[in-house]
């Protein structure tokens, strides 16, 4: 079997770098940037049959921004496959 994943020799090395490029890692939640780290979230209200809108803030890794879930994003994780 060949490594054909771009990333590090070993999970040590992943964990004790920034990995500012997320080479080899998990995407998942968030793929790209949320402007400002805020979104809002449409939410449904039972009563009038409407949706409602909220803001959401999120973690800002990213400057003023939140890139790719946070500091503990997917790409922090450590992942079993079977």
């Amino acid at each position: 079997t060949d490594d054909i994943v771009l990333g590090y020799p070993s999970i040590a090395d992943l964990w004790s770098s920034q990995n500012p490029h997320y080479l080899g890692v998990m995407v998942g939640r968030v793929a790209n940037r949320i402007a400002h780290g805020r979104l809002e979230v449409p939410i449904p209200t039972t009563e009038t049959a409407t949706t409602t809108r909220e803001t959401c803030g999120l973690h800002r890794n990213n400057g003023p921004h939140h890139l790719h879930g946070g500091r503990v994003g997917f790409s922090r994780q450590l992942w079993e496959a079977e």
